[in-house]
């Protein structure tokens, strides 16, 4: 059965300029915020077919190509951290006010993970004095750090920084992956051995490149960070 890992970055959906407590605020709730990347590594059972992150402007196309991907790759259930409370609820409410209808039901029922493993609620076990932070559960179990903050991605985006958005995106769902695998004492799939798909859409980027890029190791792709900056 297929499965996609999933992660997506929200901005104010407003151009006003908000401090960085309203900003935050605007940003988490899907009233106020709006998705502009995608993240996703699409696995059979455990094994990890593709991964793609998109980055774009344009949020009902961003969302019709999200609920078409699940349909052509034949995708059943997620696995994602907070997915539950936030990424697939918030896809959800988006969808709805951008009139862009989803491919299938979403079944976000709490207490269950055959249609949604949500690392952070089975890891605590469904209460909410055991949630922890995706970086925490990672590093906890051995598997390293994020390699960025959320709470960065607005400030990526003013300063057109696109790509690197996308990039970071990715690595969560990477991580989150990773976090799957050992919580199910299952080995994962080595990442440098996916292709990868980094895609750009619309104005504003910076130092971007929209063309796919293919498996990297992860020294390769701490160095094209590095390069970045």
């Amino acid at each position: 059965m297929k499965r996609m890992v999933l992660d997506i970055e929200t901005i104010p959906a407003t151009e006003e300029v908000l401090d960085a407590d309203e900003a935050k605020k605007a940003a988490l709730d899907a009233l106020s915020g709006r998705i502009i990347c995608i993240g996703a590594v699409v696995l059979d059972d455990f094994r990890a077919l593709s991964a793609s992150s998109i980055v774009s402007d344009d949020e009902p196309k961003l969302l019709s190509e999200f609920w078409s991907t699940l349909r052509r790759e034949n995708v059943k259930s997620f696995v994602a951290h907070n997915g539950l409370g936030f990424d697939l609820p918030y896809i959800w409410k988006r969808s709805v006010i951008n009139q862009v209808r989803p491919s299938f039901p979403l079944d976000l029922r709490r207490y269950r993970n055959d249609f949604v493993y949500d690392t952070m609620c089975v890891w605590g076990n469904w209460e909410l004095r055991g949630n922890v932070s995706l970086n925490a559960l990672a590093a906890g179990l051995g598997l390293g750090t994020k390699s960025g903050s959320g709470e960065q991605v607005l400030q990526l985006w003013r300063e057109g920084h696109h790509k690197r958005i996308a990039e970071y995106c990715l690595d969560d769902c990477w991580i989150t992956y990773q976090c799957y695998g050992r919580m199910n004492f299952t080995r994962t799939t080595e990442r440098s051995e996916v292709e990868e798909t980094i895609r750009i859409d619309g104005k504003g980027a910076q130092d971007e490149s929209a063309e796919p890029v293919g498996a990297q190791s992860a020294p390769e792709r701490a160095k094209s960070r590095e390069t970045a900056r």
